[in-house]
């Protein structure tokens, strides 16, 4: 019958470890049970940054030009997962604007769901970028500044419709 393997807690792992540590140069279990401790580091030695929850976030606020033109957004952040995308293109970006909505921003959002294909396309790239500020519980206030883009969906009410945005690059 064949044998189990042995299955070890940290502790009686560390202290296999301190066994084990009779060269110099091998790491002391100080220094790996502090590594498992804290998790990844970057090249420089500080911890690596969070990526931005994803989730929704209710109380975002939509800004142009340092002026409010949606005072309630409902942003949806999601995650890809393929391989090969740079960590800003890893990352979806969904709004729906509820309340107080500025006229101009209503008008470009009725246009943009009343057109299809490319010309809602370039009725998108017409309008100028919309800034998102909000609240992540683990990075604090974020902004991003983005363009919208055409939605999937066309018959509902505009503040019921989920509009794309496209992160403009830093």
């Amino acid at each position: 019958m064949p044998r189990r393997p042995q299955v070890r807690s940290l502790s009686q792992t560390l202290e296999h470890a301190v066994e084990r540590c009779d060269a110099p140069d091998q790491q002391q279990p100080e220094e790996i049970a502090a590594r498992v401790r804290t998790g990844p580091r970057t090249r420089a030695g500080a911890p690596a940054r969070r990526p931005l929850t994803e989730g929704r976030y209710r109380w975002a606020r939509a800004y142009r030009d340092g002026e409010l033109v949606c005072g309630r957004v409902e942003l949806t952040v999601t995650a890809d997962y393929r391989l090969g995308l740079a960590p800003h293109e890893r990352r979806y970006f969904s709004a729906r604007f509820f309340e107080r909505l500025h006229p101009v921003l209503h008008t470009e959002l009725t246009e943009l769901v009343r057109r299809r294909g490319a010309p809602a396309r370039r009725a998108a790239e017409r309008m100028p970028p919309v800034e998102i500020v909000f609240d992540d519980p683990h990075r604090g206030r974020q902004r991003i500044v983005g363009r919208v883009q055409p939605p999937q969906a066309r018959h509902r009410e505009l503040y019921e419709i989920h509009f794309d945005l496209r992160a403009v690059a830093p």
